[in-house]
């Protein structure tokens, strides 16, 4: 079972009213968190593993979006995961197909995280650190440049610092 844990923020733009808390006390490899940001004054919404940091970006969602959002993360996450080199089994081990289940956020550590990413991707968007990851009009909602940049991002977590990307592959 997928679960995601929603900002209040996000919750509130699905539509979302009230979210129960998260029963486990551990992490899995199907749990993410999920945030809304404004990017270019375009509603985005961060996707972030529990346990890695990977991080998905939807970026220019549409309220029509909303009906089907956990369709549109499952598909934009195997592209991009293809796109990345990860095998369809490892995708699959990923993704398991079955439910999915909201919940309240409860891990403060990816909470900080994914502000973190909030705070970088202005900058990671418009270019200005580098031209590499620059959002490109062309690519639509799945910009792949710019979550290739997320996901080179190093992360310190626990004292041990890690880069997202290696450690998804590690997990898998």
């Amino acid at each position: 079972m997928l679960t995601i844990g929603l900002t209040k923020k996000l919750g509130d733009y699905l539509g979302i009213k009230k979210l129960p808390p998260y029963e486990s006390p551990f992490p899995s490899l199907h749990s993410w968190h999920a945030n809304l940001l404004i990017i270019n004054r375009k509603k985005s919404i961060l996707f972030m593993h529990d346990m890695s940091r990977y991080s998905l970006l939807l970026y220019g969602i549409k309220k029509s979006d909303v009906k089907n959002i956990d369709l549109l993360f499952v598909s934009n996450l195997r592209e991009y995961l293809t796109f990345d080199g990860y095998s369809n089994d490892q995708i699959n081990t990923l993704l398991p197909s079955g439910e999915w289940e909201y919940f309240k956020t409860h891990d403060r550590s990816v909470l900080g995280s994914m502000n973190d990413h909030g705070k970088l991707l202005p900058f990671y968007a418009t270019g200005h650190l580098s031209m590499e990851g620059a959002l490109n009009p062309e690519e639509g909602i799945l910009q792949k440049g710019l979550i290739r940049k997320l996901n080179k991002t190093p992360m310190l977590c626990s004292k041990k610092g890690f880069f997202p990307k290696d450690r998804l592959k590690e997990l898998l």
